[in-house]
């Protein structure tokens, strides 16, 4: 039976009245001011983007590329934090809407003095929340984010807060079974519960809701108090976007406890397919075969999350959705900067040995006994030994069992390693131990199931992160698989517990 979400508690039109009927701070004021020259009704959302002295170029490309563009700055508000951001929001045709905040206040918790911090963020969220007190819907959008589509059309509307997530494929947008094993407690070993990556407060969609208003307080106290316990002015652009991106979450997850009161949002992840984050623009999307065809998949808006010091991606992506120049696009690496010359030539080599395994590994026998020095001969397959459950695009289960067979929802299968590189053929597997001159490949393995043959890359999930510990993973405990045939690219990751994915 299909579930009706609750209905939301919505604040009338006719508050804008007692909103803006003349009483309030100057902010509040300023904020009316600006949204009654935005045109729309309240269900076309205003478009609400902070900007200091260090958005200028992100904000620019964003009026240019997206608002002008798509015909909607009639409809944006900008949060100025900075004289500059304020002009040049004029220079862009937004400057009827600006909202100019001071780059000091007055601290009245400690009897008035200067608290020297910027306020974008904070006075971004207190704004929406004075926009949505007057029954306007709104998004909330970063100035590092290429906005390809009008998105008004794509958002479900049931409920508070819809926001862009951090994740990459179903199982990091949408969440999982976490699975805790303490052995101490036999039979009792294991304890589930939910885990999900965190949504981005540079891409979120507020109905006008009692629950929106709350948070949208919330997330502007808990901004601005984060940065007085800092002290001092914060220099560091991270600093101010991490302390944001933990209070949009804590207020969007964390339970009512002991003196806290959440404020009961209901919540939707976007399609991370529609609403990308950069991470999946350029380490999957790009290189997806499908994906990569614009003509066949264009988000409605990519968000700098992972990238945000390089603004110079924005018009890559634009330039890529728009005109089609794909070399823009592929100019850039998955992590930091532009490639080198040496991770282009690395991608083009990958590419074209993958095809090689494509080649051989379809025409391949069915893999039969592997013999201990062979699997010894490789960590992977020592790590695959032990770890013979995984999931496939979240899908369990998925075995990969020691005599080469493969056991998925789709049937049957065999997985065979591969040599290392210079060899383009698949390694034997017959059991015999003078299969073993050419040792496997490190991270790579051809697995063939459902009529299709694909080539999987294992890695450590987060190699590119903060090293090991929590979240850290093992060293094969994620792979990369590309379809032969079509280039269709899917995550795995192995399993904790029977059914349970990592």
């Amino acid at each position: 039976k299909e579930l009706t979400p609750r209905a939301l508690h919505v604040v009338p039109s006719s508050n804008a009245a007692r909103v803006c009927g003349g009483g309030g701070d100057a902010l509040t004021k300023a904020t009316c001011d600006a949204l009654s020259r935005v045109v729309g009704d309240a269900e076309s959302p205003i478009f609400i983007v902070a900007a200091d002295g260090r958005d200028l170029e992100a904000l620019r490309t964003l009026a240019t590329r997206g608002f002008a563009r798509l015909r909607l700055a009639d409809r944006v508000v900008v949060v100025a934090a900075a004289a500059a951001a304020a002009t040049l929001a004029t220079e862009l045709g937004l400057g009827s809407t600006v909202v100019r905040v001071a780059e000091t206040e007055t601290d009245t918790e400690n009897g008035g003095g200067e608290l020297k911090l910027k306020l974008k963020l904070a006075m971004k969220w207190r704004v929406a929340a004075i926009a949505l007190s007057t029954g306007r819907s709104a998004l909330l959008i970063d100035p590092a984010t290429a906005l390809l589509r009008d998105p008004s059309s794509y958002f479900y509307r049931d409920a508070d807060i819809e926001a862009l997530s951090d994740g990459w494929d179903d199982t990091t947008a949408y969440g999982y079974d976490h699975v805790v094993d303490d052995p101490d407690m036999d039979w009792s070993r294991y304890v589930h519960g939910g885990r999900v990556l965190s949504v981005d407060p540079g891409f979120a969609f507020a109905r006008p809701t009692m629950e929106s208003v709350a948070l949208a307080e919330l997330v502007a106290s808990r901004i601005l108090g984060n940065s007085k316990r800092r002290g001092g002015n914060s220099k560091r652009h991270d600093a101010d976007a991490d302390a944001e991106h933990l209070a949009f979450n804590e207020a969007m997850y964390l339970p009512s406890h002991g003196a806290y009161t959440s404020p009961g949002a209901m919540k939707r992840t976007l399609n991370y397919l529609c609403f990308a984050n950069s991470k999946l623009a350029f380490r999957f999307l790009r290189k997806d075969a499908h994906f990569k065809d614009r003509a066949k998949h264009a988000p409605v808006a990519v968000r700098l999350s992972y990238h945000a010091r390089e603004v110079k991606r924005l018009e890559a992506v634009y330039d890529y959705y728009l005109d089609g120049d794909v070399a823009g696009m592929n100019a850039w690496s998955d992590g930091v900067g532009v490639r080198s010359k040496g991770e282009a030539a690395e991608e083009a080599e990958k590419a074209a040995r993958d095809a090689r395994l494509c080649a051989a590994g379809a025409n391949a026998a069915a893999a039969s006994t592997f013999t201990a020095a062979e699997i010894n001969a490789s960590a992977m397959g020592v790590f695959i030994a032990k770890h013979s459950n995984w999931s496939w695009a979240g899908i369990t289960p998925f075995a990969f069992e020691t005599d080469g067979r493969l056991s998925t929802p789709w049937g049957r299968g065999t997985w065979t390693l591969v040599p290392a590189a210079g060899n383009a053929s698949v390694s034997s597997v017959s059991g015999s131990a003078s299969n073993v001159a050419t040792p496997p490949d490190a991270n790579a393995l051809v697995a063939t199931f459902a009529g299709a043959t694909h080539v999987l890359h294992f890695e450590r999930e987060n190699a590119r992160g903060q090293g090991e510990g929590e979240g850290g993973g093992e060293a094969f405990d994620m792979f990369i698989s590309t379809r032969c045939g079509d280039g269709d690219v899917v995550v795995g990751r192995a399993v904790v517990a029977d059914g349970d994915a990592t």
